[in-house]
């Protein structure tokens, strides 16, 4: 049942491409260095920015082999690092804060902008993610803010002021707008991918205390990462079919008796 989640799971952030990681490590009760890895990527079905908890791993020093494990790990799940647009650790949000911000912030606001302004931002955007975005992206993202406005001013007053860059991506989704403004779709995908707090991580430890207790400090590392995966993803599971294993277990178990 494990393998199966996390197979989704990898699948999912493999469809979405880009994605953000968090990795933060706690010792649990028998003194092991439990790494936490926390993927953060944009779902291509629900068009929402989504964290999932993928595994610990136990860890014995810094540096390197900490570089190593990680790079290890993607690799065995076929997970291309290279389409990793933010990393984060211990403190992390005091990390990134300024520079994303200068990057991807004037996104928020582009329909409030002058047009000079947004193109001279949206430039500077364009040039540091050339590998992804064209160079009508600043054009393009013109264009798009002036279709925001108007979508806006159909909506109410609150409706604007809680309309954030989720929303904004959702939109071009909801409008069939999304091969319009592809370059901007790209943008906004890249811009939510990037991890924005630690608090999956905290929650993966949470876990960690409860299921490797005092009474069952013997549990094996696979154990630990697959009980760890369906109770911190208990709501992705619920909406899974486990009817293929359900029918595969009955086969695997039944007992054929000779008449």
């Amino acid at each position: 049942m494990g393998v199966k989640v996390l197979s989704l799971i990898i699948s999912e952030i493999q469809e979405a491409r880009f994605f953000s990681v968090s990795i933060d490590s706690t010792p649990d009760l028998t003194h092991v260095d439990q790494l936490s890895m926390i993927i953060r990527y944009v779902s291509v079905t629900s068009h929402e920015a989504t964290e999932r908890f993928l595994s610990f791993i136990p860890i014995e020093s810094t540096g390197e082999y900490l570089t190593n494990i990680i790079l290890k790990y993607f690799q065995d799940q076929k997970i291309d690092i290279k389409n990793a647009r933010g990393q984060s650790h211990d403190n992390a949000a005091n990390m990134s804060g300024s520079k994303v911000a200068g990057l991807f912030g004037f996104i928020n606001v582009s329909w409030r902008l002058d047009f000079d302004i947004l193109i001279e931002k949206a430039t500077i955007l364009q040039t540091q993610y050339s590998s992804y975005l064209e160079k009508l992206f600043p054009n393009e993202l013109t264009h798009f803010s002036l279709y925001i406005k108007q979508y806006l001013e159909t909506e109410s007053p609150d409706f604007e002021k809680s309309f954030t860059v989720n929303m904004m991506y959702q939109t071009l989704f909801t409008q069939k707008v999304q091969l319009t403004f592809l370059n901007v779709e790209i943008a906004l995908r890249i811009f939510l991918s990037l991890m924005v707090s630690v608090v999956s991580g905290e929650r993966s430890f949470s876990k960690l205390k409860l299921i490797k207790n005092e009474k069952r400090t013997t549990m094996g590392q696979n154990r630990l990462n697959f009980l760890s995966l369906m109770s911190t993803e208990s709501e992705f599971i619920k909406c899974l079919s486990f009817d293929d294993l359900i029918e595969q277990f009955v086969k695997e178990k039944i007992r054929k008796v000779q008449v």
